[in-house]
């Protein structure tokens, strides 16, 4: 099986692949070849995202603390906290997360790493999706969640924090019950 992949706006000839070979049950094969096709793609393309996210993501997310969780689980203890809590939450322990995952992740924890791993997180956490722009000093993060609105709470004050004391930069933020957005410019 070829191990090709490619990255949006790259094709299969500007990265360099190596051929493989794998032996799968016939179980195994159909259960991937039937999954490739739900999706529209092909099945090497498929097991090389699998095996993709498995090196970008999995094993470094295990490595770090990453517990799976069952959605309902996690969103009854959102709900179940106060206000206070969750502000607490976001201003200490997700900043100080998103820097220590940066420096695990790109053993570099600067201002631009930390925002690509909000970026590459969103190709991995379905239940959360956080798109980064950067034009020039202006930077915008736009975050769709679907944890409740309390969640919004936990990441309004995350961003607000993580603009602050990361940036240096006053940030302005607008909050939903799903999607929160962030805007400030670098000094």
């Amino acid at each position: 099986m070829d191990s090709a992949s490619s990255s949006p706006g790259e094709t299969v000839h500007q990265r360099k692949t190596t051929l493989r070979t794998f032996r799968f049950s016939e179980e195994l094969t159909r259960a991937l070849e039937a999954e490739a096709e739900e999706q529209g793609i092909t099945l090497n393309a498929f097991v090389s995202s699998i095996l993709t996210k498995h090196v970008e993501w999995d094993a470094k997310a295990a490595k770090f603390g990453y517990i799976p969780t069952y959605k309902p689980i996690f969103t009854w203890l959102l709900q179940a906290s106060d206000d206070e809590s969750l502000t607490r939450l976001g201003r200490t322990v997700l900043p100080a997360m998103w820097k220590e995952m940066a420096s695990f992740w790109f053993q570099d924890s600067s201002e631009g790493r930390i925002l690509d791993l909000l970026s590459m997180r969103s190709r991995y956490l379905p239940f959360i999706q956080s798109e980064v722009k950067r034009e020039g000093r202006k930077c915008t993060i736009v975050t769709h969640h679907d944890l409740g609105p309390k969640w919004s709470v936990v990441l309004r004050n995350a961003f607000d924090e993580l603009a602050r004391a990361s940036f240096h930069a006053q940030p302005t933020i607008s909050v939903g019950e799903t999607v929160v957005t962030v805007e400030f410019s670098v000094p």
